[in-house]
């Protein structure tokens, strides 16, 4: 038996460099509970690019794509400090060249896990907006 889901308000939520390609620039989105209750992290987030303090979406949500051999928990995070993460590519808008991809810049990421209230992480990043240009793996301890 795994600990409730974990609220949105029991999490730090922030965003770490990845490796990067010429194509391809990956983001870890990191987790950590931040209260004294366990809680439990399942499946991948939905992810959403977003601009502005009305956190206006920027192109389409990250797809959801999944690891080899891992489906995205349950994990565990034992209270305080213990942290998952899941891993968000961005593909470069310049590999789809600006007419199919017509870029946009980004100010923030919303997060959400199943119906959890959602989580605003601020970064500065572009995305496509015509077509999906980032993916977002399952979250992982």
């Amino acid at each position: 038996p795994y600990p409730a889901p974990c609220p949105a308000t029991s999490l730090r939520t922030t965003v770490r460099n990845g490796t990067a390609t010429p194509a391809v620039r990956y983001l870890r989105i990191v987790f950590t509970n931040i209260t004294r209750t366990a809680c439990t992290l399942r499946g991948t987030p939905r992810v959403q690019a977003t601009f502005g303090a009305a956190h206006r979406p920027v192109g389409p949500p990250a797809t959801g794509v999944r690891r080899l051999g891992w489906t995205g928990g349950p994990v565990n995070l034992g209270a305080r400090a213990t942290r998952a993460y899941s891993v968000l590519a961005v593909t470069a808008p310049a590999h789809y060249g600006a007419r199919v991809c017509v870029p946009a810049r980004a100010s923030a990421l919303v997060v959400t896990f199943g119906r959890s209230q959602r989580i605003v992480v601020p970064i500065s990043l572009t995305v496509c907006t015509n077509r999906a240009s980032t993916s977002i793996g399952p979250v992982s301890p």
